[in-house]
């Protein structure tokens, strides 16, 4: 997967591109889709149909995706730099977006 910069566009648009091993869900990979910062990721994703389970692509940041009106979209919130994994008692894992050490794990 590869991914531009969103803040070198005058209107903050990020252009993802799959290579063709990617494993993430059809829909995120063949539909555009919108993202909105939110102040509670999990509380923003409850009772929705979760396409990407919430999760840290780098630090600082949680996303998820879901599925509304057959569209792919995303959620993300803006976490303490100093602690970038998901608060206690809420399940997390590594990012289907992350492109370091710990996305080669089996």
């Amino acid at each position: 997967m590869h991914v531009s910069d969103h803040l070198a566009t005058p209107y903050g648009i990020q252009w993802m591109r799959f290579d063709e091993d990617c494993a993430l869900p059809e829909l995120v990979k063949r539909v555009p889709h919108v993202a909105f910062q939110v102040d509670d990721l999990y509380e923003a994703i409850r009772g929705k149909k979760v396409l990407i389970a919430p999760n840290a692509p780098g630090p600082g940041i949680l996303v998820a995706f879901i599925e509304e009106a057959g569209a792919p979209v995303e959620f993300l919130q803006i976490t303490d730099t100093e602690e970038p994994d998901p608060p206690p008692g809420r399940p997390g894992q590594v990012s289907p977006f992350s492109t370091g050490p710990e996305a080669r794990r089996p």
